[in-house]
């Protein structure tokens, strides 16, 4: 069976998860890179053979990767095999499709649709929230 990566950007170590303009979201914004951290996730992102989302983590993505020219990770994520879980997601955005080749939308049985993906042979599968 396939590892589980999960990742969580922008969190406090109680646990508070920086929401789109808010105080901490900007704070963690405002933060210089650690290149460390940089290669730690770069790597990451290169072993990973799936990245699997929810709808609201896809819409960001959607949003920003394709056009993120400077951002370290932005090849990386637009190139990725990406199965998004929703429910009300009708399609996948034309955008992020263009820059990355496609997404697919898991509308039902997503513990069943997420075991069958974490027992194909692969790399890691990386979930992001």
């Amino acid at each position: 069976m396939r590892k589980l990566v999960a990742r969580v950007f922008d969190y406090s170590v109680d646990g508070l998860t920086a929401q789109e303009g808010s105080e901490f979201f900007q704070f963690c914004r405002d933060l210089p890179d650690d290149p460390a951290q940089v290669t730690r996730t770069t790597e990451l992102h290169e072993r990973a053979d799936l990245h699997i989302m929810g709808r609201t983590v896809y819409e960001g993505m959607a949003g920003y990767f394709p056009t993120a020219v400077d951002h370290p990770y932005a090849d990386l994520l637009n190139a990725a095999r990406k199965v998004v879980f929703s429910r009300t997601l009708p399609t996948p955005h034309a955008a992020l499709c263009a820059a990355c080749g496609g997404a697919e939308v898991v509308r039902r049985g997503s513990a069943c649709s997420l075991g069958r993906l974490l027992v194909r042979l692969g790399g890691p599968v990386r979930a992001s929230r």
